[in-house]
């Protein structure tokens, strides 16, 4: 067995998250890979800018290092590199480290599924309009029961609005 400790960074819903965690908790042993889920691309796209993945591969598998110190991996101001650790340690991604900061991951693994779920779900709803006679695509939509009050809360937290 390998001492690499890996990271898988997902994209998931909240739902999904913690069935995974349920699943896990009832085994009663842990996976061999961590995960950090976040609920949409956008949000791990907010996280893993260009410059912070350039960060990462710096820290990755590396002993601990100062703010300064990364900076100077990544050619990079010390000021922009310490907000950028900020963002990465409250993501999980990275810890701080009483010598500065450290990447606990030897291997850091993205992973998600590009669709278009209001295309997928509308041509869904149409099929199913059609083979049942329904005479709405709301009646259709509400009976696949396509747009989740999670999925809305989800778009309404990244547009800034409150219900």
């Amino acid at each position: 067995m390998s001492d690499m400790k890996n990271v898988i960074l997902d994209v998931r819903s909240q739902t999904a998250a913690a069935a995974n965690f349920v699943r896990v908790w009832n085994r009663g042993k842990a996976e061999k890979t961590a995960r950090i889920s976040f609920a949409m691309p956008e949000l791990l796209w907010q996280v893993l800018s260009a410059k912070r993945w350039s960060l990462l591969k710096a820290l990755c598998g590396a002993d601990p290092v100062s703010i300064r110190e990364a900076a100077r991996r990544v050619r990079r101001y010390p000021r922009a590199v310490r907000a950028d650790v900020t963002v990465l340690v409250n993501a999980g991604i990275l810890t701080r480290a009483s010598v500065g900061i450290v990447c606990p991951f030897d291997a850091i693994k993205v992973e998600f599924f590009l669709t278009n779920r209001e295309g997928l779900a509308a041509r869904k709803a149409s099929q199913l309009r059609r083979a049942e006679g329904m005479k709405t695509m709301a009646d259709a939509t509400e009976r696949l029961g396509l747009y989740a009050a999670e999925d809305a809360e989800l778009r309404a937290a990244m547009k800034g609005k409150r219900d």
